[in-house]
């Protein structure tokens, strides 16, 4: 769960159109995942619970309404926690509350995801606000991050067994026992996960007072 820069087609930016039609290539674009909490449309419902971002709220900058470079792919729950919001126009400081630009940065650059807890913290003043604004550490995301750590430490134990599984003929005593540590460990991490995948089913994205707030 990764941000990225999103890169717009020359095509899409040159074309004329209403941004309630711009929706799949936006989806697309930012690889079917949310501009501001990376959660993949596959994990939240499909693309009909995503909405059409405007980066600069419409209801302020009116004209930049239908300007694809103004539009992002985005969760309908960030989109509802940001709606209008516009504290202040970026910056290269990134010492006071404003929403980065991602044609340009990389929130990555500015965010600290920790996959055992599952929890984001952002680096600077700017990110911090963004993390509280839209609520960037709600149940359902938590447990995504940690899932999606878990994933990716079973695919490494598991790479490092088959590894380890060509020699087991002619393994020394230490490698067993190595091996033995890995699979304990990747079993684990497996329990981890179903238990995760049943939170996943249950939890509350977020609740109508956190939407309010």
């Amino acid at each position: 769960m990764n941000w990225k820069i999103i890169v717009k087609s020359p095509e899409n930016l040159l074309t004329e159109r209403l941004y309630q039609e711009c929706k799949e290539d936006l989806s697309r674009e930012a690889e079917h995942r949310c501009i501001y909490c990376c959660i993949h449309e596959s994990r939240f419902g499909g693309i009909r619970n995503f909405h059409v971002e405007h980066y600069k709220p419409k209801s302020k900058y009116d004209k930049l309404k239908n300007t694809y470079s103004n539009l992002f792919y985005s969760c309908s729950i960030c989109n509802c926690f940001k709606g209008n919001d516009w504290p202040n126009d970026p910056d290269d400081v990134y010492e006071k509350p404003f929403y980065p630009d991602p044609l340009i940065v990389n929130y990555s650059d500015y965010m600290m995801v920790d996959y055992e807890t599952g929890f984001v913290e952002g680096l600077r003043k700017t990110t911090k606000y963004v993390v509280e604004k839209l609520y960037l550490n709600r149940p359902q995301l938590v447990n995504e991050r940690k899932f999606f750590g878990l994933m990716e430490k079973m695919r490494l134990n598991y790479q490092l067994l088959e590894n380890i599984e060509l020699r087991m003929s002619n393994a020394s005593q230490e490698e067993r026992i190595r091996v033995m540590d890995l699979f304990i460990k990747a079993t684990s991490a497996m329990r981890e996960i179903s238990q995760l995948q049943i939170k996943l089913q249950t939890v509350n994205p977020y609740t109508i007072v956190q939407v309010r707030r």
